[in-house]
């Protein structure tokens, strides 16, 4: 996907430029998540964080699974009957699991999610067919750690560069890692007052491990307008 055409004026530091992960870094990220002990559901879990956020509330929420998927997992190019990429196998990466098949909502439905298995432990369900409601259950981050992670934290960086692989960032240089991160953060709802309050971030990844030198930038320096390359 090409950046929109726009002229930068990055010789002065704070002028913003756009940047996006490199091929090779978000490649390298795919094959970390998916060989992390990631439950199948715990992108069901970060749509339910999106609703969250946009609602400001934690219960009686019709979560956007399908526009997950479409946002943050679909591949130009995939196969038609599986259109999505399949980042969480719960560390059994192999070829054949590699796509996610395009029946989204089916896979979320209350009739397909049974009572023992871990998503019903992170969420509840009220309801069914498509006037279902669902909810995170309290303590949810700790328990997402526990029933979706496995109980093991996750690179954040990793995360957000296989998520967001194809999105673009823009701020003055020597910031678009930063920028990266906090849109990740914002966009999950890492950044809300009660996510900072109780350190929801902090739970579920490895903020050790995080540098942000690790998420490696391209700087659109050469975009041109008008066809017209700045220098």
């Amino acid at each position: 996907m090409a950046p929109p055409k726009t002229k930068l004026f990055d010789k002065k530091f704070d002028v913003p430029v756009r940047g996006m992960f490199r091929g090779n870094f978000v490649r390298d990220a795919i094959s970390v998540v998916r060989t992390s002990e990631v439950h199948q559901h715990f992108g069901g879990y970060l749509a339910m964080r999106m609703a969250a956020r946009v609602n400001r509330r934690e219960s009686g929420l019709s979560p956007p699974f399908q526009r997950f998927y479409d946002d943050y997992l679909s591949v130009e190019g995939a196969p038609a009957q599986s259109p999505y990429l399949n980042l969480f196998t719960n560390g059994k990466p192999t070829s054949k699991n590699f796509w996610f098949n395009r029946n989204v909502a089916g896979s979320y439905a209350p009739s397909s999610l049974r009572p023992d298995k871990p998503f019903l432990q992170v969420i509840s369900v009220d309801g069914t067919g498509q006037g279902a409601q669902y909810s995170l259950r309290k303590n949810h981050t700790q328990l997402a750690l526990q029933h979706l992670l496995n109980g093991a934290q996750l690179l954040p960086t990793a995360l957000a560069a296989a998520l967001m692989r194809e999105y673009y960032f823009e701020a003055p240089r020597g910031m678009l890692a930063a920028e990266a991160m906090k849109a990740f953060r914002e966009d999950f709802g890492f950044n809300t007052e009660r996510a900072q309050a109780d350190g929801d971030f902090e739970i579920l990844f490895d903020s050790k491990l995080f540098d942000e030198s690790n998420i490696e930038i391209i700087d659109d320096s050469g975009a041109e307008e008008d066809g017209e390359q700045e220098a």
